[in-house]
């Protein structure tokens, strides 16, 4: 066996234990990536109440390809590859994916987010509400279906109760709208 891989097997495993933060940290990253921009992109189209947008939640897909192509050259290269020419240029490969994938989508990711936020959100009647608890927060954003719910020290829960309460008084009296 080659000197390099019972190095690189060492290193990985007790050095700085890269291979287990990595298998750690990628599940966390698939979750998060479901949780925060998928769940949030459903909450929009559905009308949700409120909103949270994470600027940073457009890099999420991208870190997470990333990381498995970082689990698996990390994989080839404690293996004792037949082809010379592949192990020696697998941190080239793993250089190329972080020029084309991750690093564009981090630069990307506030850019497209906050066009996301100004022009798309407003399209859904949503507006901008820094009142919320938590507010003014510099990785997240609330937006609010009614602007009557921007209210100071109140929670997204606080919205969501709002919400669930104007709707069944809408349902038991249909006649609230209604001109005399």
């Amino acid at each position: 066996m080659n000197q390099f891989v019972k190095v690189t097997r060492r290193e990985l495993l007790l050095g700085w234990g890269a291979f287990p933060v990595l298998l750690l940290v990628t599940p966390l990253m698939v979750w998060c990536t479901h949780h925060v921009l998928f769940m949030e992109s459903i909450r929009v189209w559905e009308g949700a109440p409120v909103l949270r947008i994470y600027w940073g939640a457009l890099a999420l897909p991208f870190l997470v390809i990333f990381l498995m192509a970082l689990v698996g050259a990390l994989i080839y290269r404690a293996t004792d590859p037949e082809s010379e020419i592949i192990f020696r240029h697998t941190s080239k490969i793993m250089m190329v994916t972080l020029a084309y994938m991750a690093f564009p989508s981090f630069i990307l990711s506030p850019i497209l987010t906050q066009l996301f936020q100004r022009y798309h959100l407003p399209e859904h009647g949503y507006t901008k509400c820094n009142l919320l608890q938590g507010n003014p927060a510099y990785h997240f954003s609330d937006w609010v279906k009614n602007p009557a719910w921007c209210v100071r020290g109140k929670d997204r829960e606080w919205v969501f109760e709002q919400a669930r309460l104007a709707q069944e008084g809408e349902a038991t009296n249909p006649d609230k709208g209604a001109t005399k």
